[in-house]
């Protein structure tokens, strides 16, 4: 074996097993979903949002694990459930915090691409929920919900 195959193949075993240790952690982030669900009573996001995306991710962890494509989708899993603490939350300064935290996760990976991927859904749900909540659609960004 090459010195690049031996590489490859170290790169290979620690990105399967980065995976399962996402996987982990977005199962912490659905069962902190239900710790937040009584405080406004966001039962269904929690089971419908929540439990939506892990079963797309555990598909996809069935399909191409180790793969890149997979940790970009576990970034935007992650994200995804900020987004969902933050909703929970009403929008509280201290619940963004998840998403430097979770970001921070991605660094395991030793990939820019997930860092970036993460960084850009978490922009695009910042812009566009916003914008929702201004329209007061009953989504939550900011606790606030104005321009300060």
């Amino acid at each position: 074996m090459s010195g690049v195959d031996s590489v490859q193949g170290e790169l290979q075993a620690l990105y399967l097993k980065a995976d399962r240790i996402m996987l982990g952690v977005l199962w912490i982030c659905v069962l902190y979903l239900f710790v937040l669900a009584p405080w406004h009573s966001t039962w269904l996001q929690a089971v419908l949002v929540g439990g939506g995306t892990m079963l797309v991710m555990h598909v996809l962890h069935a399909l191409i694990a180790g793969r890149r494509l997979f940790r970009c989708a576990v970034a935007a899993a992650l994200m995804v459930m900020a987004a969902l603490h933050i909703n929970q939350s009403h929008g509280t300064v201290e619940m963004h915090f998840s998403i430097f935290v979770l970001l921070a996760f991605l660094i395991y990976y030793r990939d820019w691409l997930p860092v970036v991927v993460g960084a850009l859904v978490i922009a695009v749900h910042h812009l566009l929920f916003f914008w929702l909540q201004q329209q007061l659609i009953g989504v939550w960004v900011i606790a606030d919900g104005g321009w300060g």
